[in-house]
């Protein structure tokens, strides 16, 4: 049971911190997914990055999709928006506050052997990547 309490105590963490925000924050849900065919994805997919949002007050604008999209395109990657998965991680924020969330998952392949689950030669690029993005996002103009 404490890995549950652990998750609800995360979750109302997480909503405070939404909740207190006054501009409209941007919540970046970001993870990875197998390249390998699984429970969650039936065939193997060719996309590097995938970008999801959910059909809500929570997709972020077009801007900014545009903005995340364009940053690992421009890096040479293939970019799927709401493909292979999507959606994104939303959290239940008291009262009628809004803010908006991405999910930027990452293709296992680009960073790692997933047989022996140990980082490749790859590692620290995507991760500088995926910094310069944040960076992007959070100082816009600099």
């Amino acid at each position: 049971m404490d890995a549950y309490r652990d998750y609800l105590n995360f979750h109302s963490d997480m909503a405070m911190i939404l909740a207190e925000d006054l501009t409209t924050p941007l919540l970046i849900d970001c993870h990875s997914f197998s390249s390998l065919p699984n429970l969650l994805n039936k065939t193997s997919s060719d996309i590097d990055i995938c970008i999801g949002y959910n059909e809500d007050e929570a997709r972020p604008d077009l801007v900014v999709m545009g903005n995340i999209r364009n940053h690992f395109q421009n890096l040479g990657y293939k970019v799927g928006i709401n493909n292979p998965f999507s959606n994104s991680k939303t959290f239940n924020v008291p009262g009628l506050y809004q803010y908006h969330s991405v999910m930027i998952e990452v293709n296992k392949r680009l960073y790692m052997n997933e047989f022996s689950i140990e980082k490749n030669d790859r590692f620290e690029k995507i991760k500088t990547d995926i910094q310069l993005l944040y960076n992007k996002l959070l100082y816009p103009g600099k």
